[in-house]
């Protein structure tokens, strides 16, 4: 969770966010969700909010607000691999495929989604917009900072995607977000 007006942003979040980005781990996805500012954007609020993010800059794995804070960022880089690589071995719920074109200016995408083992809840599918090479003003920084995996758009109504299960679904059910 980040702004662009918030002065923490840029210096130990920046330096944090670059420091997870050098992780180059492939078992994660680096999201900068703006709630607030000239990079905000609906869905970086919904989903911010629904984390119950507070303040910033937050950061999460998952859902889990992970304890990062100017004196502590650096020595958390390494722990925060390390949930990555743990979370990797879990056992996958559901195997996915993601078909994108950009074509006349649009953006399109196709996303199915096998179900690996049964499951119950309430499950959604949702893509989103993540920007890269935004120059923009952050506080700290400059008024030409390149601001990275900037969380832009859902390509659904919803920010959290489609219902996909409501209930139970077995091993095979299949869905598809287009």
């Amino acid at each position: 969770r980040t702004a662009t007006w918030c002065p923490n942003c840029g210096t130990w979040g920046w330096d944090m966010a670059k420091g997870v980005e050098a992780l180059r781990n492939e078992n994660a996805i680096l999201i900068r969700a703006h709630y607030s500012g000239i990079l905000e954007s609906k869905v970086a609020n919904d989903i911010t909010e629904n984390f119950d993010a507070i303040y910033q800059p937050e950061f999460f794995i998952n859902e889990e607000r992970q304890n990062v804070g100017s004196s502590t960022w650096s020595a958390q880089l390494p722990v925060f691999d390390e949930i990555i690589d743990e979370n990797a071995k879990q056992e996958a719920n559901v195997s996915f495929t993601i078909i994108s074109t950009f074509e006349d200016n649009k953006i399109s995408t196709e996303i199915s989604v096998d179900v690996m083992k049964a499951l119950d809840g309430e499950y959604f599918l949702a893509a989103y917009l993540i920007e890269d090479s935004i120059e923009a003003n952050q506080a700290s920084l400059s008024s030409t900072a390149i601001h990275n995996s900037v969380l832009r758009a859902s390509f659904t109504e919803d920010s959290f995607g489609e219902m996909i299960i409501d209930g139970s679904a077995e091993l095979g059910f299949k869905a598809e977000l287009n």
